[in-house]
């Protein structure tokens, strides 16, 4: 119970990261102790996914980076 809600509270860019960074094992790997066994189909689009959680999560994360940046300029001034 306590891993589920550390994957709920969360910000949504680490979650995103996680996410691609396991998708890229699976897709290295292949057969995960017998229990996840993908094609060679599977493990390319396992790659692509993890890429492309992986871009979508550090892109989450620089904008929001740059949202907090922009919310402390404006309280200043």
């Amino acid at each position: 119970m306590r891993s589920s809600k550390g994957i709920f509270t969360a910000p949504l860019a680490t979650v995103f990261v996680t996410a691609g960074v396991i998708f890229l094992l699976v897709a290295v790997v292949g057969n995960i102790s017998g229990k996840i066994e993908p094609g060679a189909k599977g493990r390319v689009i396992s790659g692509i996914l993890g890429l492309a959680f992986i871009i979508i999560g550090l892109s989450t994360r620089k904008s929001e980076a740059a949202l907090s940046v922009f919310r402390r300029l404006r309280r200043n001034t």
